[in-house]
């Protein structure tokens, strides 16, 4: 047959007929030439560990905030302003009332504020230390 050659498959290394243009266009990319689909998809798949995806997956998300801050920024703005329900919201925060009693009433809570309301304080009447 014309226009066709034996190559050796890069992934199972069987001896195949491919066309010349095929073989031409894989050496001129240097890339390797397989003997179908399923050995080329073989071949391509990325051996990870799933914490090793996640990462990856981890960094590719900073990195998207990060490049596209004011956008999503924009975003969540009109996300909110679309979907708040002030009288929902007033029963959410009468549900979580109690906890945060709780929360104020803790020894270093009140060791917290006690120090902070002192700095705030002095800030107010005396200016910036």
């Amino acid at each position: 047959m014309t226009g066709f050659s034996e190559i050796i498959c890069a992934g199972c290394e069987k001896i195949e007929l491919r066309r010349n243009g095929d073989i031409n266009r894989a050496k001129k990319l240097g890339r390797p030439i397989y003997c179908g689909k399923e050995c080329a998809g073989r071949r391509r798949r990325v051996e990870k560990t799933a914490e090793q995806k996640k990462e990856e997956k981890r960094f590719y998300d900073k990195k998207r905030r990060e490049e596209n801050a004011e956008r999503i920024k924009v975003e969540k703005a009109a996300y909110f302003k679309r979907t708040y329900d002030p009288e929902k919201a007033a029963i959410k925060r009468k549900e979580n009332m109690p906890k945060h009693v709780e929360y104020c009433q803790r020894p270093e809570y009140k060791a917290w504020k006690q120090q902070y309301d002192k700095q705030y304080l002095a800030r107010k009447q005396f200016g910036e230390f």
